[in-house]
């Protein structure tokens, strides 16, 4: 019995060594600003979303073709994967050569219609892009794609 016990306690700290850098990488993705939304969604009691390569290439290519075009506004469609059934699309346009995420998702939040897409539970992946352009001076845009 002594030996058993030794064992299932072996194992429960295996297990647990095993676990908990799974649930914390989870929870990061490679973008402080997909981490910041996934906060907020948490705050809110919503699943978070989940980093996806292809949404940020989209949203890095939108975000790119905006500041060297200077011009700022949603395309249609949006240009992203047709692996995705549902796709959302928030933009920001940021005064000032720094990357203020936190501003940028207040801003958002203040907003209802860019609220309204990053709370929405449908969506379950995220891919955000930015890229520092001249709109008269220097700003930083911002494009999140959301898919689901």
């Amino acid at each position: 019995m002594p030996a058993l016990r030794s064992i299932a306690a072996i194992l429960t700290v295996a297990c647990t060594f095993l676990l908990a850098p799974a649930a914390s990488h989870a929870r990061k993705s490679p973008s402080p600003m997909i981490d910041k939304i996934n906060e907020v969604r948490e705050a809110h009691g919503i699943s978070p979303v989940r980093y996806s390569r292809s949404l940020h290439r989209s949203s890095s290519r939108f975000a790119r073709y905006l500041a060297g075009t200077r011009q700022f506004g949603h395309g249609s469609p949006i240009w992203a994967s047709r692996h995705f059934s549902r796709l959302g699309e928030i933009l920001a346009l940021v005064q000032g050569p720094k990357i203020r995420r936190s501003q940028t998702l207040r801003y958002w939040l203040y907003s209802p219609s860019h609220r309204a897409v990053v709370l929405n539970p449908a969506y379950r992946y995220v891919g955000a892009g930015w890229r520092r352009g001249h709109f008269g001076a220097i700003a930083v845009v911002w494009t999140v794609h959301f898919g689901r």
